[in-house]
């Protein structure tokens, strides 16, 4: 097989099996190669094999066979052995083992809803500016500065753990699962739909969840996966500043509610909801409580603006209710889950509901069970 920009080129290989040590060293032997059948593939699908055989987390490129024949193919004249599945004279996919991997009909993003692959730019990019993906580019009108920790933390000692975000190939656990005792929905299906967001419930405050240790040589925990940090204890305090400029009522007021989960600046302090920032979220780490301590506007005409966070938070909800179609959007059923995620009182009874499968097997046995993700709400213990 020779690798070209947009082509491959199925072909004989002679394989060296005297050297090889297994007992299925002359399983496969590629021999008289016939290039008068060169076959051709499209640029899709030679995509759709790489997405297939991509380095999976943690992996070294040494370990990882398409590493090792994608070095190989790049010296000159080389040519890899490869299997492949044809209809009507048309290469449909082609792999590196007789049991090659086959990607979906249909991929996540293919299933997203229609608004998230449209053009038209969000609330949250027309606020703080278009993330990339808009030919077209603007200042944000929002914009923070480093928050520094109040006093003197200390750090805890060195730590590591493998904090890597789960791959969205459960389809179990990332895809809508009306019944899944009655089958499983898949990225094969055409309905499918997508679960939502990933996000870890936080956990009671100062309560931090097992740490997952990386373990050498030994699958998705080897080392290469591995981070090194130091956790500031519980209780630490960030002051800073958020800077806004030429934003509308109902856009401030959307800043305003996502700081604080809703609640108004007197109402902050003592509130349960938390979010969850940087890596260590798996672990419960990050949990913060934001509070505003205080809302310094003007007009356009320089005067002092009195009011300002309940007239932005009011504004915030009538445009969320003129654009939720059918219903409440405060008493929806996301806005539930987000909020009970982010409540540090709602915990389930059992903790281990909470915890992610760590070996092969469990996840064979999940499937094996018909059971699928289920939302936070519905655990036991966590609305009481």
């Amino acid at each position: 097989m020779v690798g070209q920009p947009d082509t491959y080129l199925a072909a004989a290989y002679q394989q060296d099996w005297l050297r090889r040590k297994s007992k299925k060293h002359m399983e496969f032997i590629f021999y008289a190669e016939r290039s008068s059948e060169k076959k051709s593939i499209s640029a899709a699908l030679r995509q759709d094999f790489e997405s297939a055989h991509q380095l999976p987390p943690g992996e070294d490129e040494d370990d990882w066979a398409w590493g090792y024949w994608r070095n190989e193919l790049k010296k000159p004249g080389a040519r890899i052995p490869v299997f492949y599945l044809e209809s009507g004279g048309r290469i449909e996919h082609f792999g590196l083992a007789q049991l090659f991997r086959i990607n979906y009909r249909h991929t996540l993003q293919q299933r997203l809803p229609d608004d998230h692959k449209s053009a038209r730019p969000d609330m949250a990019e027309l606020i703080f500016g278009p993330m990339g993906r808009s030919e077209k580019f603007w200042r944000g009108r929002v914009s923070g500065q480093p928050f520094v920790a109040v006093g003197n933390p200390q750090p805890a000692p060195l730590e590591v753990a493998v904090l890597g975000t789960p791959r969205p190939s459960f389809y179990p656990n990332y895809l809508e699962q009306p019944n899944p005792q009655q089958g499983y929905k898949t990225l094969e299906d055409n309905d499918a739909g997508l679960r939502g967001w990933k996000r870890f419930p936080v956990p009671s405050d100062g309560v931090r969840l097992a740490p997952n240790p990386p373990i050498a040589d030994q699958g998705r925990h080897k080392m290469g996966a591995s981070t090194y940090f130091r956790p500031l204890p519980p209780g630490t305090t960030f002051t800073g500043e958020i800077s806004f400029h030429n934003l509308r009522p109902w856009e401030l007021g959307a800043l305003l509610w996502a700081l604080g989960f809703g609640k108004t600046v007197t109402e902050q302090p003592d509130s349960n909801l938390r979010h969850s920032l940087g890596m260590a979220k798996p672990l419960g780490g990050g949990a913060v409580l934001l509070t505003v301590t205080g809302i310094e506007a003007t007009n356009a005409h320089g005067a002092k603006e009195e009011g300002v966070e309940a007239t932005a938070l009011t504004a915030f909800g009538e445009r969320m209710a003129s654009s939720c179609a059918g219903g409440s959007w405060e008493t929806s059923s996301r806005m539930n889950e987000l909020l009970l995620m982010a409540d540090q009182s709602k915990q389930p009874s059992n903790p281990q509901a909470l915890s992610h499968p760590r070996e092969v097997k469990y996840f064979a046995d999940f499937k094996k069970n018909r059971e699928a993700l289920v939302p936070f709400s519905k655990l036991p213990g966590v609305q009481q």
